[in-house]
């Protein structure tokens, strides 16, 4: 790995500022949450471009790290680290394309608890970013399993018809199905630990093993 501040300032910006315009939107008037959201949408974007036009990995597949990890479990070896290779930059820019098209797409249909809408969506936008900045598995796991609660209030509240029986279908396959997942991802953990003598979540230090 080699280090890239811009590169890291760039994929915390991608986390903050929609967290941030979630925050605004709670705060400001009704009328005004959908421009907000608009906007962050579209300077989340521009992050987005710009991450990707510094991200050095796309001719070598190397990997562009965040130098600002953050221990949050060091017995265990979770940290929030963040970075991405050349499939999550992709991911990242549709992502962050196809989020300003939501926001004016939902203009003329959501008419009511507005404030809820677009705050829930700009926590979707940032748990989604987590997912695939994340290179711990833990924290990539967080932010995956995350994106479940955003997505089921706005399946529930601004759904069509039988939009419950769907948001809790939805919830139950995804969570269900995600927990085989952590399961695998322990494992590996576990025997790489047996062979190192240590836990360590960090998805570099996995696929080594």
């Amino acid at each position: 790995h080699t280090e890239h501040p811009m590169l890291s300032t760039l994929s915390i910006l991608l986390l903050i500022l929609p967290l941030l315009a979630a925050g605004v939107v709670a705060l400001a008037p009704a009328r005004l949450a959908k421009w907000i959201a608009t906007f962050a949408t579209i300077v989340v974007f521009a992050v987005s471009l710009a991450f990707a036009w510094g991200f050095p990995g796309w001719t070598d597949g190397s990997t562009a790290p965040s130098d600002m990890g953050v221990a949050v479990m060091p017995s265990l070896g979770i940290s929030l680290t963040l970075g991405a290779d050349a499939v999550g930059v992709m991911l990242i820019l549709l992502t962050t394309f196809l989020m300003p098209i939501a926001m004016i797409g939902s203009f003329t249909a959501v008419k009511e608890r507005v404030k809820e809408y677009y705050g829930w969506f700009m926590l979707l936008e940032a748990s989604i970013l987590l997912a695939f900045l994340s290179q711990n598995l833990i924290t990539f796991y967080v932010g995956y399993e995350f994106t479940l609660v955003p997505m089921f209030c706005l399946i529930s509240i601004w759904g069509g018809q039988e939009r419950r029986t769907a948001a809790i279908k939805f919830f139950l396959f995804t969570f269900l199905g995600s927990i085989f997942t952590l399961a695998a991802g322990i494992y590996v953990a576990s025997r790489a630990a047996d062979a190192t003598g240590a836990w360590d979540f960090s998805i570099a230090a996995l696929t080594k093993f």
